[in-house]
């Protein structure tokens, strides 16, 4: 029997099946049928429930679905490539919460803290302007502020870094 792991909006899902006519999800057993209606799109009947799914891969490996007007973003992995997936987060979180980057490009509207601060999860550090919003970006970490490489007014790339806490 085939395993995989289904992650939707933050929620997990443990899917087993062999042949994706019937399948065990969290335990349940469904018969389904899928036809393919497109290269991206499926007509899934889950009992008496019949669903529209189109979805795509995205840059970063997950899906979005987009299913009768609601749009999701979600991953599909085997069961060993989510434990992998698990490590590999648990190995770099720590690193991840140290060092904020931008998330997007946009422009630096003003830096909350200073070098030697210290600062809890949760808190303000500074607001960045991208497509016309500003964004509070937040310590995702308590630490101490280490290193402020930007200036308010500087522009930034996606994925630049803007803090370092210690």
């Amino acid at each position: 029997m085939n395993e995989y792991i289904a992650t939707i909006e933050r929620q997990k899902y443990s899917i087993k099946s062999d042949d994706f006519k019937s399948v065990i999800v969290n335990g349940e057993l469904l018969n389904i049928v899928i036809n393919k209606i497109s290269e991206y799109s499926y007509k899934v009947q889950i009992g008496n429930e019949v669903f529209v799914i189109t979805t795509t891969k995205n840059a970063d490996g997950n899906r979005a679905f987009l299913t009768n007007g609601h749009y999701f973003i979600g991953s599909i992995r085997t069961k060993l490539e989510e434990m992998a997936n698990e490590l590999a987060n648990k190995l770099s979180s720590g690193e991840k919460a140290k060092i904020i980057k931008s998330p997007m490009p946009g422009l630096i509207l003003k830096i909350n803290k200073k070098i030697g601060d210290k600062v809890k999860a949760g808190e303000s550090l500074l607001l960045l302007e991208a497509m016309k919003m500003e964004n509070d970006l937040k310590a995702q970490t308590d630490g101490i502020i280490k290193e402020i490489p930007v200036n308010e007014g500087n522009s930034v790339e996606k994925n630049e870094t803007l803090i370092i806490l210690d």
